[in-house]
């Protein structure tokens, strides 16, 4: 295989060739997206055009679906080369996704003992205005456990519980907890100054000032730093972990699908799904006038056998459409990272047959 040097510029610049599959144009209302032109990598000509293929596909995929706003997409090998990328360095507002920096932030400081899961007791206003506002005077609060709190943020996706959270590490002050947790994030995980979190989650969304924003390629770093060992311990990392949605969802039905074109039995089907494992985060906003959020990240191991021995692979991805104003029924963002995972889950079943 010919393999060339290619700086990122470059290769940005071969891969929306003949296609607009990459559309670098920053969201006019968050921060502005930074590229740099010194990065290099080595890539190979067959992977240039794979990776070109993938991404024009989902690109299409979603804009099929949606009218108005932008897309973007982003996946990425763990400790491998990225499979498929748009927009993915575009600042967008990430509503309820962005909620996995505050768990990772949290999960940090279980690890370093500074909080219990179980006999740290979190107040959490549930009365969504008392937890918008920042004086607490007379409202009424639960105590829950730290669990309980991550548990409802990142499952049931509670935006009392994660304004709770930025109120815990801020020692009832949820801009100094914020300030903390973005410290995590650019010192600890590597994230770039376009991800942020500014504000409480379902207090104003999009219209605040600054909004919460992200890029794929930093949602895509937490997750690889998770998958990589940020973490001492096995444990703390696979509580982190169980703390999420782990089903694969939609994905299920992709394997379903690619299975049975590869003739597969039922037997080795359920095999196959009983060594895939998931966890994801994903948020949607609506504001008043109709504009729409839509977004997820996440990671995801699949099982590949060599000679009867299985060895997994991971993959870090995620997907947004940003000041859409229109998204079809029956469509979003999880069945389209179903999507930009098809090609590596029939990979993968193709080792079992």
């Amino acid at each position: 295989m010919k393999f060339i040097s290619i700086s990122t510029a470059t290769l940005i610049a071969v891969l929306i060739s003949n296609t607009a599959l990459a559309q670098f144009t920053p969201n006019p209302n968050l921060a502005t997206a930074h590229f740099s032109s010194t990065a290099s990598t080595n890539i190979s000509l067959q992977e240039i055009s794979a990776t070109k293929g993938l991404t024009a596909r989902i690109v299409k995929l979603l804009k099929d679906n949606t009218d108005g706003g932008v897309v973007g997409l982003y996946l990425k090998q763990v400790k491998g080369s990225v499979l498929a990328s748009s927009q993915s360095q575009t600042t967008f507002y990430p509503a309820s996704t962005i909620k996995v920096l505050q768990h990772f932030h949290a999960m940090r400081a279980v690890e370093a003992g500074n909080v219990s899961l179980d006999s740290t007791k979190v107040k959490v206003y549930p009365n969504p205005p008392d937890s918008c506002s920042d004086n607490h005077a007379g409202q009424n609060f639960n105590n829950d456990t730290l669990r309980e709190t991550l548990a409802k943020m990142m499952k049931n996706s509670d935006n009392q519980s994660t304004n709770a959270i930025q109120e815990l590490f801020g020692n009832g002050n949820a801009s100094i907890g914020r300030n903390a947790i973005n410290k995590t994030a650019h010192n600890v995980i590597g994230m770039s100054k376009n991800s942020a979190v500014n504000h409480k989650s379902g207090c104003g969304g999009p219209s605040n000032n600054p909004a919460n924003s992200l890029t794929l390629v930093d949602l895509g770093k937490l997750y690889e730093k998770v998958a990589t060992g940020v973490f001492s311990s096995n444990s703390t990392r696979d509580t982190f972990y169980n703390l999420m949605i782990r089903s694969p969802g939609q994905i299920t039905t992709v394997i379903n699908e690619e299975a049975a074109k590869l003739g597969l039995n039922a037997n080795i089907i359920q095999s196959f799904k009983n060594q895939v494992r998931t966890a994801v985060k994903a948020g949607d906003y609506t504001t008043g006038n109709g504009t729409k959020y839509n977004s997820i990240g996440g990671w995801v191991r699949l099982p590949f056998k060599k000679n009867g021995v299985v060895k997994s692979q991971e993959y870090v991805f995620g997907i947004f459409i940003d000041q859409a104003t229109k998204i079809n029924e029956n469509f979003g963002v999880g069945l389209a990272s179903s999507e930009l995972l098809r090609d590596e889950i029939r990979a993968a079943l193709t080792t079992f047959k």
